[in-house]
């Protein structure tokens, strides 16, 4: 169900998956970006994808590194229709 507090906390993490985006430096993704493609061939778990991405995001936010910034770029566009 929709709700407010719902809203806001997804723009919250928009935000913070557009700052990661942002970034020189990111977590490594090769392994984030298959467990996408898996979670959205379990009938589009979508609420998998979207705690995925938060995980992610955190693991950035934490000086993760390794990460392919075109590659995930170019996941999220593709699979998700997220284009940053």
């Amino acid at each position: 169900m929709w709700t407010e507090e719902l809203l806001i906390q997804a723009e919250g993490e928009v935000e913070a998956l557009r700052t990661a985006l942002a970034r020189t430096e990111v977590a490594k993704t090769e392994q984030f970006i298959q467990s996408i493609v898996d979670l959205l061939a379990d009938d589009l778990n979508t609420p998998g994808v979207i705690e995925t991405l938060n995980q992610w995001v955190k693991r950035s936010d934490l000086g993760g590194h390794g990460g392919d910034l075109v590659a995930l770029s170019e996941a999220l566009d593709s699979l998700l229709g997220l284009k940053f």
